[in-house]
């Protein structure tokens, strides 16, 4: 398995990578599908999409991000979602099996999460 700049397998999740390896990851991301798939707001433009920073579990605060390795590969439509910068109308919300908005969110991250991580652990060597 190949070792990232930093000299570490980009796998391993309990090493802190440096910035340019977490620079790889963002680089990575470009070009990519979106897996956050959000009914209804998802825009599928692989343009769009970058690596979202997850923003639960108090992983990151006011001026920090959560670890390239908690974030997403997400469309911009999906990441203005995700991040609350917009929300779904009511009628699409009935669909969500009475879980509010906010527990809907967190449900879509971690998807979007285990999906981006299955991504990089089967992609991320041979597209570096």
């Amino acid at each position: 398995m190949k070792e990232c700049s930093c000299g570490m397998d980009p796998h391993w999740i309990g090493y802190q990578h440096t910035p340019e390896c977490e620079m790889n990851l963002r680089q990575f991301a470009k070009g990519q599908a979106c897996t956050a798939w959000i009914p209804n707001i998802c825009n599928q433009d692989k343009e769009t999409v970058v690596l979202a920073h997850c923003n639960l579990a108090q992983m990151a605060g006011t001026g920090s991000k959560a670890p390239d390795l908690c974030g997403a590969h997400v469309c911009s439509s999906c990441h203005d979602y995700l991040d609350g910068r917009t929300s779904m109308k009511s009628l699409d919300l009935i669909l969500v099996n009475n879980m509010t908005e906010g527990e809907y969110r967190e449900s879509l991250w971690l998807h979007a999460i285990l999906r981006t991580l299955e991504r990089v652990s089967r992609d991320f060597d041979e597209w570096s």
